[in-house]
């Protein structure tokens, strides 16, 4: 615990002095390790000001290798703006899934400057509300993929 709260990022400021990962410091940091801690903060995306707003307590149920791949896949498609902590949680899979489900049904990835909202809901939600199976659409995902390979 004394680990944690040593780690020098919590002193560290922005241009106008004003703290940036001590708001991180809440009771779910308790749940992880100074070495998943640390990695997650390493990370070189916190400098930039489209990702400063993913800087909450809730990137700590994630783990640094997966934020950095959904960050890249989202630069790569360029929505890199948009991306939000409902979207991290979300695997790579998932987000193509929803991505040709989107341009299948002609429904626009980004709506009015913003995200999509059905890539915000969880699962349960996409199924109940919207009747979209996520987990039938990755499965379809992952037989697409494997054709891919295949070819």
């Amino acid at each position: 615990m004394l680990e944690i709260l040593d780690l020098p990022y919590w002193d560290e400021k922005d241009e106008q002095g004003k703290y940036i990962f001590r708001d991180l410091l809440t009771s779910s940091i308790w749940n992880s390790n100074v070495d998943k801690i640390q990695s997650i903060l390493r990370l070189p995306y916190w400098g930039n000001p489209i990702y400063q707003h993913l800087l909450t307590s809730s990137l700590w149920i994630l783990n640094a290798k997966h934020i950095q791949d959904v960050i890249e896949f989202c630069e790569t498609i360029g929505i890199e703006q948009f991306i939000t902590i409902s979207l991290l949680k979300k695997s790579i899979l998932q987000l193509k899934a929803l991505i040709h489900y989107l341009n299948e049904q002609n429904i626009s990835i980004i709506i009015n400057g913003k995200l999509n909202p059905i890539f915000n809901y969880s699962s349960s939600v996409l199924k109940k509300k919207y009747h979209i199976d996520l987990k039938e659409l990755v499965r379809i995902e992952k037989k697409e993929n494997i054709k891919l390979c295949l070819s």
